[in-house]
């Protein structure tokens, strides 16, 4: 995903834009800005401007035609035409991993006393399955495989020092199982 891509589809966020661009993959011809405010209900000036952003973007392919139908001297100058660019957009959002999020803070919230700071406990957690699933990903051959360090997470003797009341293997069930909510929260809180 390059930043060009995921800005030109954001520019269908601005609902004008989105009408006028579902307008024009219906059509599926060539569409003048006229015939396009008339069909979206947008002042001619506004669409044109909004066509003109989604061309620069590369959503749109522009060309130049006479609509009238007249031809040779006086027929007027060519109209600026619109369609839908055969040019594909490839857009990747991160996977959320609200899961993973809370069952780092429950173990963060268990491991600390009343006294215990909250943030750096959250701190440490957050580290010790970072290297853990880095190391998952270089395991896999993933980004960064050819780097071989000794992970922060692996360097501890077991995770029951952070207060993990079901440690697998001496490491938190948090670290190597990321994928159930309920299962994983409920394993590392008391």
């Amino acid at each position: 995903m390059d930043a060009a891509d995921l800005m030109a589809v954001a520019l269908l966020a601005e609902p004008t834009r989105q009408r006028l661009y579902l307008y024009l993959r219906e059509r599926q011809e060539p569409v003048g800005r006229e015939e396009a405010a008339q069909q979206t209900g947008v002042k001619p000036r506004l669409v044109a401007f909004h066509l003109d952003r989604m061309a620069e973007a590369g959503l749109l392919d522009v060309e130049y035609r006479r609509l009238s139908g007249r031809v040779g001297p006086g027929a007027g100058r060519p109209a600026k035409v619109y369609s839908v660019s055969s040019r594909s957009f490839s857009v990747e959002i991160p996977q959320t991993r609200y899961a993973l999020a809370a069952s780092m803070m429950a173990t963060a919230l268990s491991a600390g006393g009343p006294a215990a700071d909250g943030a750096e406990s959250l701190q440490d957690v957050a580290s010790a399955v970072g290297e853990s699933l880095g190391g998952e990903i270089r395991g896999r051959g993933g980004p960064g495989a050819p780097g071989k360090r000794q992970s922060r997470a692996s360097s501890n003797s077991s995770d029951t020092s952070r207060g993990c009341s079901n440690p697998v293997n001496g490491r938190c069930a948090t670290a190597s199982s990321p994928s159930c909510p309920c299962h994983i929260v409920s394993s590392c809180a008391p």
